[in-house]
């Protein structure tokens, strides 16, 4: 869940410098490449939402594990990608 989140924050910073000279490729036309780059941000988006939504599951269905470091610990991922998520 983190290295995803981590990627999609990488993706989205990558997306700004592509969207940016996407509008300089338009005028020769737009390279197969800056087009693969903007659809792996929004699968790398899904993945993280389907992600987030499989551990909230799972964090529900485990809250009597609630002591334990390991269920801390994705109750924070969790609560930190709930409230940053795009």
């Amino acid at each position: 869940m983190s290295r995803i989140s981590k990627e999609k924050l990488k993706y989205e910073e990558e997306l700004t410098d592509l969207q940016r000279s996407l509008e300089e490729k338009k005028a020769s036309g737009v390279d197969e490449y800056t087009i693969k780059k903007v659809m792996v941000v929004s699968d790398c988006s899904r993945r993280l939402t389907e992600a987030l939504s499989d551990l909230e599951g799972t964090l529900a269905s485990c809250e009597d594990l609630s002591e334990h470091e390991n269920y801390q610990a994705a109750k924070s991922v969790a609560l930190e990608q709930g409230s940053g998520d795009a």
